[in-house]
């Protein structure tokens, strides 16, 4: 008999669910480095050239 397993932490999306796409993933994260480039936060991503 094997017994049911609940995670005891869900991450849940902000549409609700609690997977993605790859293809999500890359666009949500594209998203991101557009927000930091355009609010020049992306100065802290990088080592100081």
């Amino acid at each position: 008999m094997q017994e049911e397993r609940q995670a005891i932490c869900k991450s849940v999306f902000q549409n609700g669910t609690s997977e993605t796409t790859t293809e999500h993933f890359t666009y949500v994260w594209a998203k991101l480095i557009q927000q930091l480039e355009t609010t020049n936060e992306s100065r802290y991503l990088l080592p100081p050239v």
